[in-house]
């Protein structure tokens, strides 16, 4: 739950809830109350208790479990509105008769990225078919040899 409200904290404001070196950054998670998002973005107020409860130190004051915390969020975020973000009003594209040139149309068309390519078996070194495990067989099989060889004489 703690982690969760950080990670939504993060989510929000761009920026950890704790920052600096290492061991003030743990010190900050063990025992400072988390700074208010709506100190680092524009944000409903509401979401700040949200979060407090959220990233409680103890974990009995934080909430039951994730969908509570997420339910929260959700209402909080809405705020008396009732969408959040608020979304901007649209405005019309700027034409030629204010100095610039429409948007071409292929550069309106979403950007499709091409999906990766699967990684080939000897990227991971599953190759069987290579001749690269013989050296280490052979050699295991001397040393069990002469392993054999010893026990013989000394029994």
């Amino acid at each position: 739950m703690y982690s969760l409200s950080c990670v939504l904290f993060a989510c929000l404001t761009g920026r950890p809830p704790f920052t600096g070196s290492v061991p003030e950054v743990i010190q900050g998670h063990l025992n400072q109350e988390p700074p208010a998002a709506t100190s680092f973005a524009t944000l409903p107020t509401a979401i700040d208790a949200v979060l407090r409860r959220g990233m409680s130190k103890k974990p009995t004051g934080r909430y039951p479990n994730c969908r509570e915390l997420i339910a929260a969020a959700g209402v909080a975020l809405a705020g008396s509105s009732g969408t959040w973000p608020p979304r901007p009003e649209p405005r019309p594209a700027p034409g030629p008769a204010e100095g610039r040139s429409p948007m071409p149309p292929a550069a309106a068309q979403p950007v499709r990225l091409r999906p990766p390519a699967p990684a080939r078996p000897a990227a991971f070194g599953t190759d069987r078919d290579s001749p690269r495990w013989l050296g280490p067989a052979l050699v295991l099989l001397a040393i069990t040899v002469v392993v054999a060889v010893v026990l013989l004489f000394v029994l």
